[in-house]
């Protein structure tokens, strides 16, 4: 899949940051905080962090579920593959092989009016040059 308009290609600094966010929230749902229980139970009990506090139940299971769904959406932008001219890493690599194989191509591309004034001068000027 390559990148769409709905996910446009990743840069390196936003896919540090969604690896950072996907690792905190790694670490949310590895927790012992987490309720496992069927929702169908009205009234879980308390739960206690490490410190021995109570902590809101139901707030961590609103927590979880963000958390896991905004863990989803982190995994499959990361996991969409980029295509080629996006992909600047895929790009390098490409470059050196290229380098060390002695087959690197630079592709120029001039604008049309300029093509078109050299045309113009070989025409033209280089002919009276001749004389």
């Amino acid at each position: 899949m390559a990148s769409t308009a709905n996910n446009p290609p990743l840069n390196d600094i936003e896919t540090s940051k969604l690896i950072a966010q996907l690792f905190e929230i790694s670490k949310k749902l590895q927790s012992r905080l987490v309720d496992y229980r069927p929702e169908s139970e009205r009234s879980p009990p308390p739960l206690y962090d490490d410190f021995a506090i109570r902590v809101n139940t139901r707030e961590i299971e609103g927590d979880h579920r963000y958390s896991f769904n905004a863990a989803v959406g982190m995994i499959t932008k990361l996991l969409d593959p980029l295509d080629g001219e996006h992909n600047v890493q895929k790009n390098a690599q490409l470059r050196e092989v290229a380098e060390l194989n002695e087959t690197l191509e630079i592709k120029v591309f001039f604008p049309e009016s300029l093509i078109h004034a050299i045309f113009m001068v070989m025409r033209f000027i280089l002919p009276l040059l001749a004389l």
